[in-house]
């Protein structure tokens, strides 16, 4: 059997070195956490801050439109309240939407003295993405809320 023939043994890699790479990725997930408010309610297992701000949008809008369908409510109290992690898509969902159609919220992300997201990102995003693909799904071309929120997030992260 030659040398090139013989299959060449694995390196390992060290225990301490692969809990030290996942302690890194840890760190610049929270970093990001600490300076993208949005980033962070998207991928933060724990969704009660995200909750509380879709809850505060609700009522709001109960109070201002108090003929909103039950549908509505129904759905956005669901999308809100229940734990289960396939109702993500709703809330990221509520999410998006409200971003789009409240612009004080909007706007709350990047106010002065300490803006929550990355200002110049946020702006691109909310002007050249959001209201194409929020306008595509109320027109249908967007046919579901998975595919909606998963475009709209996958635009927010690579930008």
């Amino acid at each position: 059997m030659s040398s090139s023939s013989r299959p060449r043994k694995k390196k390992r890699v060290s225990k301490s070195k692969v809990e030290s790479i996942y302690n890194e990725i840890a760190r610049n997930e929270k970093l990001k956490w600490q300076h993208d408010a949005i980033y962070m309610m998207l991928m933060n297992p724990d969704t009660s801050q995200l909750d509380n701000e879709l809850k505060e949008w609700r009522e709001e809008q109960l109070r201002i439109y108090p003929t909103l369908s039950q549908r509505f409510k129904k759905l956005t109290h669901r999308a809100i309240t229940d734990e289960k992690n396939f109702i993500r898509i709703a809330k990221h969902g509520l999410l998006f939407l409200r971003i789009w159609l409240d612009p004080e919220y909007a706007n709350s992300f990047i106010a002065s003295p300490k803006p929550r997201v990355n200002p110049i990102k946020f702006k691109r995003f909310y002007e050249e993405f959001l209201s194409k693909c929020c306008t595509d799904l109320l027109s249908t071309n967007t046919t579901t809320l998975q595919a909606f929120v998963e475009k709209v997030r996958s635009i927010y992260f690579k930008l």
